[in-house]
């Protein structure tokens, strides 16, 4: 009876997210809303996405289920899961089952490393299960609890708190990730200081951080205190391929992003993320995305703040 009654709190819990974010989602695609890393997808047919980075953060599935595709690792999660990763990670996302009655619907909130990496080190202190050393991979899907669905559910509402949106965002956000960290504790092992994955990962996020730098791989494993080889061999390892191809996709999707959300002129956006050569940048710009970027700017040009990924 007792876990009847908890499954019907959950769905309710799921249903008033719906409510509160399809206002902000008209038509198919990813809207980022005003705060930093929150984001609302929406799908109505099935789909198959373009290369992406998936950001180190929670995904949400509030109705419907994906599948996604990072490095040569499947993942599937769907109505009520939560897709934890680690990492900043190249893959596809792909959705099987949608309708305009029933779209996949989702909820993404990005993380911010050095924030995340502080909270980890703090309660890894106080923690022994979590400082003893075992293998974690570098993403989990695990069911939401009520908890988490009402932080949630609150952060959205701060986007109708005009004039404190931003201060009550970053509180909520705070409080999810020790939620987070308190119900599932390996999390927190991939982010402990010291480690070798730790490393790695602050060494992605650097690199999303700074994209226009001229980074060779001795300087980036200068940077991780490593050794180029293996630096280059635990780059692999974690993030499915080398820490320049790594830098390549990180620069390519954030010059989509520029030219897509923001309206930069191609030229402009390809510079603002390290490129030199506009010719290289088409090159590259079709070779990944599988179209080039004038085409894609009219085919998604007028779709304003909603990015199809």
């Amino acid at each position: 009876m007792a876990s009847t009654k908890n499954a019907e709190n959950l769905t309710a819990l799921y249903q008033e997210l719906i409510h509160k974010i399809l206002p902000y989602l008209p038509k198919e695609g990813r809207v980022y809303s005003q705060i930093e890393g929150l984001s609302f997808y929406r799908h109505d047919t099935p789909y198959y996405s373009l290369p992406c980075v998936q950001p180190l953060g929670i995904v949400v599935a509030l109705q419907g289920r994906k599948e996604i595709t990072l490095g040569d690792k499947p993942i599937c999660y769907e109505t009520g899961q939560v897709l934890f990763i680690g990492a900043n990670l190249s893959g596809f996302a792909y959705i099987p089952e949608c309708s305009s009655d029933k779209p996949f619907l989702g909820l993404a909130l990005e993380f911010d490393f050095n924030q995340l990496a502080h909270l980890a080190c703090e309660l890894a202190l106080n923690n022994q299960e979590i400082n003893k050393e075992t293998a974690n991979p570098i993403f989990s899907v695990f069911n939401a609890n009520k908890k988490l669905l009402e932080d949630l559910s609150r952060l959205v509402d701060t986007l109708q708190e005009t004039g404190l949106t931003q201060p009550l965002a970053s509180l909520i956000k705070h409080e999810i990730a020790l939620r987070l960290f308190h119900a599932h504790p390996e999390l927190v092992k991939l982010l402990k200081d010291g480690t070798t994955t730790h490393k790695i990962l602050e060494v992605m996020a650097w690199i999303k951080q700074n994209p226009q730098e001229k980074n060779t791989l001795a300087s980036l494993a200068e940077r991780a205190l490593m050794s180029a080889s293996s630096f280059r061999q635990h780059f692999r390892m974690i993030a499915g391929i080398s820490p320049m191809q790594f830098q390549k996709q990180i620069r390519l999707q954030q010059a989509r992003m520029l030219i897509l959300q923001e309206k930069y002129a191609i030229a402009e956006a390809a510079n603002l993320v390290g490129y030199e050569s506009i010719s290289q940048f088409s090159r590259e710009y079709k070779r990944f995305f599988g179209i080039t970027a004038k085409k894609d700017r009219l085919e998604r040009g007028n779709e304003g703040k909603s990015v199809p990924i």
